[in-house]
């Protein structure tokens, strides 16, 4: 089933739920249906990321050792990742993130240019970088004086952030398409994952204290 029909399903579930007219106990059967089916969906993704992950070990070997080459393809004309919902009602938190954002779009579009060159590449990763930097310090320094307990560990995942990008600054030299392929998927887990559940558990604790 294609997830955009699932979520269709969820919205029409959702009004169900809301009405008087129809009996709850249909609703919740159908939920318990939604539910097994979401289970399916989430053992299914996680098959297709192991195989993707195989599958970019194979080509960034091959484009290692100069046995294949990539040409690139030209992006469509809108942003690869969305602000949206990831706003942790935090202001200076927010711009930092949407500059971020603006960033890694910047990027991804870049490194898609079928005449990017690996200097455009690795400038806009650069501004990345120095974009993450500056929004991480902001973070830990409102977790310090805010004295946020899990601080250590979410300084942790900014340290690995910023190692994966470093990683990624290297080999953009060399294979701009491999690091345009491994960042839309890094990236989009990150703003996702981070953002909405790491940095939003941290503006419930902000709100709470400040």
């Amino acid at each position: 089933m294609p997830i955009s029909r699932f979520i269709s399903d969820l919205d029409k579930l959702i009004e169900e739920f809301q009405c008087d007219d129809r009996s709850a106990q249909a609703a919740f059967d159908e939920l318990r249906m939604a539910v097994a089916r979401m289970n399916e969906i989430n053992r299914q993704h996680s098959i297709a990321q192991e195989k993707l992950a195989s599958v970019l070990s194979l080509a960034e070997m091959k484009a290692r050792y100069h046995q294949i080459t990539y040409s690139g393809v030209e992006p469509e004309d809108r942003d690869r990742f969305l602000f949206g919902e990831c706003q942790t009602g935090i202001p200076e938190i927010d711009d930092s993130h949407q500059r971020m954002f603006a960033s890694g779009n910047h990027l991804y579009r870049i490194s898609n240019k079928r005449d990017a060159s690996p200097a455009e590449v690795t400038a806009a990763l650069d501004d990345l970088i120095s974009q993450a930097r500056s929004g991480f310090d902001l973070e830990e320094q409102m977790m310090n004086r805010y004295i946020y307990q899990d601080i250590e560990n979410h300084k942790d995942h900014h340290g690995r952030m910023l190692s994966y990008l470093a990683e990624m600054y290297e080999l953009a030299s060399t294979q701009p398409l491999v690091v345009a392929i491994k960042l839309e998927k890094f990236l989009g887990s990150w703003f996702i994952w981070h953002v909405q559940r790491e940095d939003v558990d941290f503006a419930r604790h902000y709100v709470a204290n400040k």
